[in-house]
């Protein structure tokens, strides 16, 4: 849904009346896309329309022939965001947000989710880290206070609350969860954990996103190996201090 809501604005200068049906957490973000567009979840009944069509589809309805890697097309809640900057006060060092494992709905994937613990070499550069996820596994709880995480568990009820917070960091290093897309539409800077058989979206073997400008990709030279991918990260945090 984040990654192809770039193409509804394209929709509604098309159509009369546009109602875009999206999982509750993202209410409220697509609402700052286009002002136009009639915003229901899928908790709700869908209103009377004259016809459908799967979000993921409609690049082939509207005839686009070439990926144009947009951002931002994103934008957080500026009340929220002022909210935010004000309970983190003066920025002292880089702030960057973490996420290493996905939504805990069920049994953990192991192919594309990670270990807090493979993450520890980073907690040794200069920065205020910020844990993206609605809780922290109960897995990796022995490991926030080494890793000196800020946790926000309880705060980021929907998307709209981690743009917010997000608007507020300078980087974002994720897994290849909602996430990562949430930080390419905002065009914040984002460096993608990427397993090693990953998803079409991300291409075979590029660096970069077709899709978001904003993102930097680091993939495991072969299956289940993260401690690859994590130092080519520390190898890119020295190049930018």
């Amino acid at each position: 849904s984040l990654q192809f809501a770039r193409y509804l604005p394209v929709v509604v200068d098309q159509v009369a009346r546009v109602i875009v049906r999206v999982q509750p957490a993202l209410a409220g973000l697509l609402a700052s896309l286009d002002a136009r567009l009639n915003i229901v979840t899928t908790d709700e009944l869908v209103p009377p329309h004259d016809c459908h069509c799967p979000i993921m589809s409609l690049p082939w309805v509207l005839g686009v022939e070439r990926i144009d890697p947009s951002g931002p097309y994103l934008f957080p809640d500026t009340t929220k965001a002022a909210r935010w900057a004000t309970e983190l006060g003066r920025r002292l060092r880089p702030r960057v947000g973490l996420v290493w494992t996905g939504l805990q709905s069920g049994l953990v994937d192991v192919t594309s989710d990670m270990a807090l613990s493979d993450l520890l070499p980073l907690a040794a550069y200069d920065a205020d880290w910020f844990a993206l996820m609605p809780e922290v596994p109960a897995r990796d709880a022995g490991f926030v206070q080494p890793f000196g995480l800020h946790c926000v568990e309880g705060r980021l009820a929907d998307m709209a609350e981690t743009a917010a917070l997000i608007a507020n960091l300078d980087l974002v290093i994720s897994v290849d969860t909602a996430v990562a897309h949430l930080a390419g539409a905002l065009g914040k800077p984002c460096w993608l954990m990427l397993r090693y058989s990953s998803e079409w979206r991300w291409g075979r073997s590029r660096s970069d996103s077709a899709w978001y400008t904003s993102m930097r990709i680091f993939r495991q030279t072969r299956a289940g190996d993260w401690r690859s991918v994590v130092t080519a990260i520390q190898s890119a945090i020295e190049e930018l201090r």
